[in-house]
């Protein structure tokens, strides 16, 4: 008998494999795997200067989180300074995390099953490491959260919600980049993952971290925000102290609420019970019909938030 283990209200009913990084649904659009049409669309000129200069497609210099792609790593401090118990520690990052403008912060152990097996993002392909195996064995991941405006997110499907969705990225990738740049400043190893550069699995990592559950729609619901924030991640061999996962009965309500289900154009959320997917019981997403909806009508959109939009815990 497969023995179940709870990580929050998520159950974890086998070993869960590593992802290749290859095989998410942006790589997979990127690479024409979805079909031509939809990653012309996806990677041309939006008419949108905002999608333009947030999203890093066309003229990436004039995009800021291109630029952030090359500050995820950098130099040690020469010494360590002595931060104090890990309890102590713990606390001191998440007052930093705050500071550099996080809504939400939370810290647990860096599990493998969390790291990409293989580089596999588009921009990998630039630099020539596409399909290089992926090794990180940093002990910890602090994962932080950036609230997105309520207003503009209500205004999915169109160029304002996407905009948001942009901003958001960017300022977190900001918070990120900026904290391991204050950990390696104390001496000890650490490196950023944002949307533009990653290693990680951003989504186990917030609910292992206690920052939300993982809802039908696929997004992390916290009761502050619901799911209307964006995340990135710090992993560390600095000594910190762990947050445990939550169990606020969201899942519960997810349940019997399938609201996202069926407010989804192309029916990518499902409606039905959970399945196991790489050892997860879960609302299993096609990810596939997601990234060709998004890009369907490129003149007024190339994202969707109406899952968000229309979550009920999408709270202001």
């Amino acid at each position: 008998m497969t023995r179940v283990k709870l990580l929050g209200s998520t159950e974890i009913t086998g070993e869960q494999q590593r992802f290749d990084q290859r095989e998410v649904a942006f790589t997979r659009l990127g690479r024409g795997l979805l079909g031509k049409d939809t990653k012309d669309r996806w990677l041309g000129e939006s008419p949108d200067p905002f999608w333009r200069i947030l999203y890093a497609y066309t003229r990436k210099e004039n995009s800021l989180v291109w630029h952030l792609r090359r500050a995820v790593d950098g130099p040690l401090k020469p010494e360590t300074v002595f931060t104090g118990d890990p309890e102590e520690t713990s606390a001191k990052i998440k007052e930093v995390a705050k500071f550099f403008g996080s809504s939400l912060v939370g810290i647990t152990k860096l599990d493998q099953a969390y790291v990409y097996s293989h580089r596999g993002r588009n921009t990998d392909l630039e630099d020539g490491r596409f399909g290089e195996e992926i090794t990180n064995c940093h002990k910890f991941a602090i994962v932080v959260g950036y609230a997105m405006d309520y207003e503009h997110i209500n205004q999915s499907n169109s160029y304002y919600s996407d905009a948001e969705t942009g901003r958001a990225y960017v300022e977190v990738a900001k918070i990120v980049v900026m904290l391991a740049q204050f950990i390696r400043e104390l001496g000890y190893s650490a490196l950023a993952h944002h949307f533009r550069q990653e290693e990680v699995l951003h989504v186990p990592l917030a609910v292992s971290a206690g920052l939300g559950e993982l809802g039908r729609s696929g997004y992390v619901i916290s009761q502050e925000f619901g799911p209307r924030f964006r995340t990135g991640v710090v992993t560390t061999d600095l000594p910190l102290a762990v947050d445990s996962p939550i169990n606020d009965h969201i899942q519960d309500f997810c349940n019997y609420c399938s609201l996202c289900a069926e407010t989804c154009p192309v029916q990518a959320i499902p409606s039905g019970e959970k399945t196991v997917v790489r050892g997860v019981k879960k609302w299993a997403l096609d990810a596939d019909a997601c990234m060709t909806y998004w890009s369907s009508d490129p003149e007024k959109h190339l994202c969707c938030a109406l899952c968000m939009k229309n979550c009920p815990f999408n709270n202001r």
